[in-house]
């Protein structure tokens, strides 16, 4: 009998630290908080480490919501509130989906080929349809935030959808192939099967946690088909997927959750 506690111990510790590791992983792939590592993650811990992804978003959800939160008890109205909260992402997450939905939407509105595109989201600079995508997605996260019906359900909107927005991330990369040429980064790694299923579970789990049933599947339904929708114009656009074309369909994801939150009540 003590051998078999023992063992069982054993197993949960196991699986504790490895789900750490993984965390770990998947912060230092979707946020600039620093993460100290003897070496760099090999791609075959990137690909287990990629079921995380909805754990951080979590994370950056709930500090978010936090912002959110003492905003608003600080006599701050909604729309301010909602700033903040954004202004809390971009800075956790060093803005990579705000700067990778400018790129590609930069690259789609020029009449070129496939590989022109996509030399033109690896180039420096900002253009008018980049910068226009930006202002847009920007201001309408901050509406959408700021049109929830109360405080407590902005912040639990803010936390779903940072938390579906990372967890489609790694359903995209298993289903999508990766470009050729593409710069090689904790994203340009193919999840296992088992992570990609397990990350959507994890953030099927906590969307309906934060916004109930109703809206939970709602949301869960509206990021499906927006996710979906951003993967097919990915697969359409320039035959596979860029860091620049997942942030769009991360962005997709978060816009279309943020949306169920505010009209299903």
């Amino acid at each position: 009998m003590a051998e078999n506690g023992d063992s069982r111990q054993n197993v949960i510790s196991e699986t504790a630290i490895s789900w750490w590791r993984d965390i770990l992983i998947a912060l230092n792939a979707l946020t600039i908080v620093p993460v100290r590592r003897a070496n760099p993650p090999s791609d075959k811990e990137i690909a287990t480490a990629m079921r995380a992804f909805p754990i951080v978003g979590l994370a950056i959800g709930l500090a978010a919501a936090a912002v959110y939160s003492a905003a608003f008890n600080l006599q701050l109205w909604s729309l301010a509130s909602a700033i903040l909260a954004v202004g809390a992402i971009v800075i956790l997450t060093g803005a990579r989906a705000e700067v990778g939905v400018a790129a590609f939407s930069d690259a789609l509105y020029r009449k070129a080929s496939a590989e022109e595109r996509v030399a033109d989201m690896k180039s420096a600079g900002l253009g008018v349809h980049g910068l226009l995508a930006l202002l847009f997605l920007v201001t309408l996260k901050i509406a959408l935030i700021a049109a929830v019906a109360n405080s407590r359900e902005a912040a639990a909107a803010l936390v779903a959808a940072a938390v579906a927005a990372r967890a489609i991330l790694p359903l995209a990369t298993f289903h999508l192939s990766p470009l050729a040429d593409l710069d090689s980064g904790p994203l340009t790694v193919v999840p296992t099967r088992e992570a990609a299923w397990t990350t959507g579970a994890l953030g099927v789990a906590f969307v309906l946690l934060f916004l109930g049933p109703i809206a939970g599947i709602a949301a869960i339904a509206f990021g499906a088909v927006a996710g979906a929708a951003a993967a097919w114009r990915l697969r359409h656009e320039i035959g596979g997927y860029s860091t620049e074309g997942l942030a769009v369909v991360l962005s997709a994801t978060e816009i279309a959750v943020l949306i169920a939150a505010v009209v299903i009540r």
